[in-house]
């Protein structure tokens, strides 16, 4: 599952980074031309006013980090949740059972924590655009 999170996280990456901002219209008829002219020049407003852009790159790294954010809270939670029961538990194999549950779910925790990072540097990749 974490594998398969942090594949999706690289893909959309690659896939965001793969999108052409500028079609190859140099082989279009000269009616499709115009209308690609027109295209562009609204292409330009928008880059002009950063407000009327929409900006992939900002808005997958606050989504990233959001998700991620709230898996890691949810993770650190049950991590606690185990260890305190580790702490309080006197059978030796229900000691061993939350120690190792606890373990697992820190880990969860860390990958969260670098899918918030991720999310940081597709901010700060959207900023300096």
């Amino acid at each position: 599952m974490i594998i398969k999170t942090i594949m999706i996280i690289l893909l959309t990456q690659f896939w965001i980074y793969a999108q052409e901002e500028h079609p190859d219209w140099t082989l279009l008829p000269e009616w499709e031309q115009d209308s690609i002219f027109i295209e562009q020049e609204s292409l330009d407003l928008r880059q002009e006013n950063p407000l009327l852009e929409f900006n992939k790159n900002l808005y997958a790294g606050m989504g990233i980090m959001v998700i991620s954010a709230a898996a890691a809270w949810k993770f650190h939670q049950q991590a606690d949740k185990a260890y305190s029961n580790y702490l309080r538990e006197g059978d030796l194999s229900k000691i061993n059972s939350h120690y190792n549950k606890a373990r697992k779910n820190d880990r969860y925790t860390v990958i969260s924590y670098m899918g918030i990072q991720t999310g940081i540097v597709l901010i700060i990749r959207s900023i300096f655009k």
